[in-house]
């Protein structure tokens, strides 16, 4: 005979909230704080980028 096995059920760990969004990446948060910061980042880079056009700019005129 067969017997039925006992159903898992997820539960939640006691390190994890239990409001948050685990996706195939990671929790939703450390996510969005990745995303946040790689944006920040290239906000930098770029604002570097003009900077130095409108000094080169300057120069080469």
């Amino acid at each position: 005979m067969l017997e039925a096995a006992p159903a898992e059920t997820a539960q939640p760990s006691s390190s994890e909230p239990v409001g948050t969004i685990r996706t195939h990446w990671g929790h939703l948060p450390d996510e969005y704080a990745m995303i946040r910061a790689d944006l920040i980042r290239l906000l930098v880079i770029a604002a570097l980028m003009v900077v130095i056009l409108v000094a080169l700019t300057f120069i080469l005129n």
